[in-house]
């Protein structure tokens, strides 16, 4: 693969993430391995020109209201239209891996190609989960057996939420149904659920955090339970269904 060809790919990838909730995961699953390029200087040895462990990396940092943001970029190219717009920065630069950027700025907000038509924010708390494995912005809850939740269907579902959970699970060929419907907890709590039909849990909703699916749920939750295949399952029975992959 030519040497542009992976910063081509990722820039794709950002661009899909931009437009569709739904391509997020395939974003966030290839920028942690990708080399990107970051505005400063490292006095450590480069190997194959980009920085490893060890060494220290100094990096050009962006002053937004009294607040500092990391830049870093997908590309060469990227990283020369932000210094067309701000001619005053320093250009000297780094490549480096992402993992390895977000290593090393634990704690600080960074933006990837700021300033440009498609760009992310990263706040602490999702490179740390990023680089734990976890799915940032998902926590997990156990229901106890003699706890009682009620579920039916939602008196409202925002237009553009079906669709993006279905682009979401058609790419996951363990998933072979999905229901949305409401659920209320015993303490008074509730939200939107989502009942996912899939012979493998543990590859079903693999990650779902970074599709940020609050922005589509006016702000309401949204309760994912992954189920085996169950024509039974009181469930799939109470929350209407949405989703059925095409077998052909």
């Amino acid at each position: 693969m030519a040497a542009r060809e992976p910063e081509q790919e990722l820039e794709r990838l950002l661009q899909a993430a931009a437009t569709d909730p739904a391509a997020r995961p395939a974003f966030t699953h290839a920028l942690l391995d990708s080399v990107v390029y970051v505005l400063g200087t490292y006095d450590g040895e480069l190997v194959d020109g980009v920085v490893r462990s060890g060494g220290s990396l100094q990096i050009v940092m962006i002053d937004e209201h009294e607040d500092y943001l990391m830049p870093f970029f997908t590309s060469e190219e990227a990283m020369r239209r932000y210094l067309a717009k701000h001619p005053e920065t320093d250009a000297r630069h780094v490549r480096v891996t992402c993992r390895e950027l977000f290593e090393r700025s634990r704690g600080m907000r960074l933006v990837i190609n700021p300033d440009s038509p498609y760009g992310k924010f990263f706040v602490a708390e999702e490179v740390d989960a990023l680089l734990l494995g976890d799915e940032p912005g998902v926590t997990r809850e156990v229901l106890q057996a003699d706890q009682q939740v009620l579920v039916g269907a939602a008196a409202h579902v925002p237009p553009e939420l079906p669709a993006v959970l279905t682009r979401f699970l058609a790419q996951r060929p363990t998933v072979e149904a999905a229901h949305l419907g409401w659920i209320v907890h015993p303490d008074g709590r509730s939200g939107y659920l989502l009942v996912v039909v899939a012979s493998d849990g543990d590859h079903a909703m693999e990650g779902f955090g970074s599709v940020n699916i609050g922005e589509l749920t006016d702000g309401k939750t949204l309760d994912v339970v992954v189920v085996p295949p169950d024509p039974d399952n009181s469930l799939l029975l109470t929350a209407p269904r949405f989703y059925l992959r095409d077998s052909r």
